[in-house]
């Protein structure tokens, strides 16, 4: 019987420990979020293109924060686990709204033309073949279940925005990729290419945190909470990447 009682003892702890880093990892976003902002102000603020698209990525990364502390209240002070669909979600809905803004006046600094960005048609096609796939995985791997959802409409309505709104800033930031060769020479190849894998990381984190949810298999500290830790460490370094090389290329005067 002692033996058990440490264990019990041992999962209780564990569980606790648990608990507490899926408490306490909405402080990355929302480091990132300053650090993003701060970025902003050095290229102007909303007075230039790449000075907005760091404030409405920053404004993502903290409402990303936001969301995960309302969840932790949720668990806190009514004991809901998985505060999942709350007003949380409403604010991560915000932030997938910000993210595509943002993605849109980055394509504006790569393509700072409008001319430049509808042509070459082609790109348009990769685009949307891109997506199409990466839908057809989505929709094969939970979706399709995912539409209904006995928690209610509700959950069928952020199970099936999730994964389609995001659609959105990933098109945009492969477009932008996909341009960017034309633009100083392609230096900001490889800062792009980290943004748009660092939001594909996030979006993967959404699918798996909705897929187990809806399986009622997620766990505090889980897989999916790593993922979420990796995202959000990536994009905020992946907007400090971008700022490095731009500032190589250019004064915040000129962009």
């Amino acid at each position: 019987m002692g033996w058990i009682f440490k264990i019990s003892k041992s999962e209780l702890y564990l569980e606790g420990q648990r608990n507490a880093l899926t408490d306490l990892y909405m402080i990355i976003p929302i480091i990132g979020s300053i650090i993003g902002f701060r970025l902003a102000k050095h290229w102007g603020g909303l007075k230039s293109f790449m000075g907005k698209s760091f404030a409405f990525f920053s404004f993502a990364l903290f409402a990303e924060g936001v969301g995960l502390l309302i969840y932790s209240l949720f668990f806190r002070i009514n004991g809901e686990e998985l505060a999942y669909p709350s007003i949380g979600d409403f604010v991560f809905t915000a932030g997938i709204i910000s993210s595509s803004v943002g993605a849109w006046w980055l394509l504006r600094v790569i393509a700072p033309v409008k001319k430049q960005i509808i042509n070459p048609k082609s790109h348009f096609l990769v685009v949307l073949l891109a997506m199409s796939v990466l839908f057809y995985f989505v929709w094969h791997g939970f979706l399709y279940e995912g539409i209904i959802d006995d928690r209610g409409g509700l959950s069928v309505v952020f199970n099936v925005l999730y994964p389609t709104s995001q659609l959105v800033y990933l098109s945009l930031c492969l477009l932008a990729l996909l341009k960017v060769k034309s633009t100083a020479g392609g230096k900001l190849f490889l800062p792009m290419l980290s943004l748009l894998l660092s939001m594909l990381l996030l979006y993967v984190a959404d699918y798996v945190f909705l897929k187990q949810s809806y399986e009622e298999s997620w766990q505090a500290a889980g897989s999916s909470d790593l993922l979420y830790i990796l995202a959000y460490t990536a994009i905020s370094t992946s907007l400090v990447y971008i700022d490095a090389v731009r500032s190589s290329i250019t004064s915040p005067r000129n962009s």
